[in-house]
């Protein structure tokens, strides 16, 4: 693959400054072969040869327009691919056409009818919908908490707030470029560096969701940022969860609250890590008192705050069973303490630590447990 290479920032808003770009390109004797992953344009030796970039306006269900290619073909242009809106021609060798479309005032007329109308609906859509989940995402605790430990659910926030900032800008960008068309009565040429902001930012988006696709993929099969997995289940041979190892971590077993461990039904502790925070997620049934455990250490003490209040929200809206509602308990000696079942559930953060504990049928903001849970859950000097 030799030749002259260059970055092919352009889509069908840009066609004038792909045009433009081209031009440059064949006024220093290259001309276009192909363009690789719809970014990376490769040329080759064509002097005296010259470049035409048209919209494809083809309706979605329709491979070719022969009419127009035959057209084309016959003013002495050859094409050389569709990319990303744009049908990209050369001069077939020996000739010397002019572009096919000439009339600025037609050619206006349909590019605010075949791309500007519709470019503007997807970024209004896609604004409507990246927004939406931003703000439901957050409200939801066990979402957040769920995102906060996880570095593909981190890059896919990250993602939907970069659609939205670009469906917002791609809008503005769309409507300021029309006007200036229309002031002018033809195409202006966009500027060359916006032109190529927006392709910048078209590939960054298509990095991420790789990058979100593969990280899922790992955090899915355990090979990437899971720190801990382990079960015991009734009725299977598996017993990874034995008390003893699940005490090494920062949670609230059965048998640190003296309960009968020969009457426990299962144990289960899972824990993630990301680049903003590391959480475990531990249960355990003994008897009739149902142990829950989960604790996030963030990077920062606003993380922690902001994940306390959505699990409380979370928590209270049906997100958990049972449905827990929340007091505030400030006399338990925590940055931040609510209670709920008369104690039996606590909401608490010290520092950066948050922590949701519960022990059914237990008070655990007696002295005794609250110690226990100070202790045990690494609270005192988080």
């Amino acid at each position: 693959m030799g030749g002259a290479w260059g970055f092919f920032g352009y889509d069908a808003m840009d066609y004038k400054a792909a045009q433009d770009y081209l031009d440059r390109r064949a006024a220093d004797g290259w001309v276009l072969r192909k363009v690789w992953l719809g970014f990376l344009a490769q040329f080759e030796p064509g002097e005296g040869r010259s470049h035409f970039v048209d919209l494809d306006i083809r309706p979605a269900i329709e491979d070719s327009d022969p009419d127009y290619l035959q057209l084309c073909s016959d003013a002495g242009w050859e094409q050389v691919q569709r990319d990303r809106g744009m049908i990209l021609f050369r001069s077939q060798p020996g000739a010397h056409p002019v572009p096919i479309q000439t009339d600025p005032g037609m050619e206006q007329e349909r590019f605010w009818k075949k791309y500007m109308l519709k470019q503007l609906l997807v970024a209004v859509i896609a604004l409507l919908v990246s927004g939406a989940v931003l703000l439901l995402l957050p409200s939801s605790g066990m979402a957040w908490s769920n995102i906060l430990i996880s570095n593909a659910g981190l890059l896919y926030f990250l993602f939907l707030a970069l659609i939205a900032l670009y469906a917002l800008w791609s809008g503005f960008a769309c409507l300021a470029y029309f006007f200036q068309c229309r002031n002018m009565g033809g195409m202006a040429i966009p500027g060359r560096h916006a032109a190529r902001a927006r392709a910048g930012m078209d590939l960054t988006l298509s990095i991420l969701l790789i990058c979100v696709g593969i990280l899922s993929l790992g955090e899915r099969t355990g090979l990437v940022g899971q720190t801990v997995d382990l079960a015991w289940y009734p009725y299977s041979e598996e017993y990874t969860a034995t008390v003893e190892l699940c005490q090494e971590y920062p949670i609230l077993t059965g048998t640190d609250l003296s309960l009968t461990v020969s009457d426990t039904h299962g144990r289960f502790l899972n824990g993630h890590r990301s680049v903003l925070a590391e959480g475990l997620d531990y249960s355990e049934v003994t008897g009739n008192c149902i142990l829950t455990t989960q604790r996030y250490r963030c990077v920062t003490p606003f993380l922690a705050r902001w994940t306390l209040a959505s699990l409380r929200h979370n928590t209270a809206n049906g997100g958990f069973h049972p449905r827990l509602a929340w007091v505030e308990a400030p006399g338990l000696g925590f940055d931040e303490s609510w209670s709920a079942k008369d104690g039996s559930y606590l909401l608490l953060r010290q520092g950066n630590v948050t922590v949701l504990v519960g022990a059914t049928d237990l008070d655990l903001t007696s002295p005794h447990y609250l110690a226990l849970v100070r202790s045990r859950l690494g609270l005192e000097g988080a």
